[in-house]
């Protein structure tokens, strides 16, 4: 994160304490067709029409008038599209920052390069085990070892040609990796990636039985805390508060409103496939209004979006335990006191 995001976050408190939305943020999802078929993701099961790329690079001017800062591609699969290098460094030329995640499937040399000399910011590959044997059990069709091959590929580009992009691995944590996570840390320090970023699993994924195969809601208070306690001690990743408050974010969820606000389409933000603006990913249910379609004026004064966001602001939605979003609201919940923004950080 960079130090200009702090030096604003003060004011932009401001703002959202008045349901102003000026968000910093934004996830694109610029894609919902996919080459993998993982257990938690519904994209793969049909087929999908992308946006076409003038109607993407709209999306993206009208995401600059509203003021963010950093857009985080994702899907499905981003670099199934053939106009990813156009899109990244369109987005790279008006100053946001441009991220992105893949499986790992597409192990594109040229493409890796021409991503990074454009401007990407941050490369993320999914990584969920150590090993074939625990990787392919939750992402069906990510070949683990064309997976290690794109990560290797990606930083010895970055190496030799010296690019700044950060090569990062994101972990889905579930019951089939929850022993594996040292290995996955070990493992990709060896591959010269530079950071690891670990997401619990969240309820909500995948079928009926997905949660009782793969998820943390039978288990108990203190065996979360132990998977808390595991993740804390993994360097180089997310915000160790973070970890902290996941136990409560699956069995105590009416804890986290207490000391932590909501602020999901005010700080942060979340497009769909279509140009549609939501509040978060979660809050699908709650559109904003179409960034294709509509002027962005005319999307923030909309009948109705004050009280919105106020719901929002005191989680009606019912949470959800993704660190995307969660490490904002701890960011930006610690405002209040300017002290406490450094150590919620540590």
């Amino acid at each position: 994160m960079r130090a200009s995001y702090f030096i604003t976050l003060p004011f932009r408190y401001i703002e959202y304490q008045f349901n102003r939305v000026h968000p910093l943020w934004c996830t694109f999802a610029i894609t919902e067709n996919c080459n993998a078929c993982c257990e938690y993701c519904q994209y793969w099961r049909k087929k999908h029409s992308d946006l076409p790329t003038e109607s993407v690079l709209k999306v993206i001017d009208r995401l600059k008038e509203l003021g963010i800062a950093s857009i985080a591609f994702s899907g499905g699969e981003c670099l199934l599209r053939s106009d990813i290098v156009n899109v990244v460094s369109y987005t790279a030329k008006l100053g946001i920052q441009a991220s992105l995640s893949s499986n790992g499937l597409i192990c594109n040399d040229e493409l890796f390069h021409d991503l990074m000399s454009q401007g990407l910011h941050t490369l993320a590959f999914s990584l969920d085990g150590s090993n074939a044997a625990i990787h392919e059990v939750f992402r069906k069709g990510c070949d683990f070892d064309r997976v290690i091959d794109s990560i290797k590929k990606a930083v010895d580009i970055k190496k030799k040609y010296q690019f700044t992009t950060n090569i990062v691995t994101a972990t889905v944590v579930n019951k089939i990796n929850i022993n594996d996570l040292q290995n996955i840390y070990r493992l990709r320090k060896s591959l010269g990636a530079d950071k690891n970023y670990f997401q619990p699993i969240w309820p909500i994924f995948g079928e009926k039985d997905f949660d009782e195969r793969f998820g943390f809601s039978e288990m108990g208070f203190k065996d979360l805390e132990r998977i808390a306690e595991e993740l804390s001690n993994i360097p180089d990743g997310n915000l160790r508060k973070y970890y902290e408050i996941v136990p409560y974010l699956y069995k105590n969820f009416k804890w986290i409103p207490e000391r932590y606000q909501c602020f999901a389409g005010r700080a942060f933000v979340y497009v769909d496939s279509s140009g549609t603006l939501f509040p978060c990913s979660p809050l699908t249910s709650q559109p904003m209004g179409s960034l294709l379609e509509e002027n962005i004026q005319d999307v923030l004064s909309m009948p109705g979006l004050k009280s919105k966001l106020k719901n929002y602001k005191r989680f009606k939605c019912g949470g959800c335990t993704m660190s995307c979003y969660m490490e904002k609201n701890i960011l930006l919940s610690g405002i209040h006191n300017p002290f406490s923004l450094w150590k919620r950080a540590r």
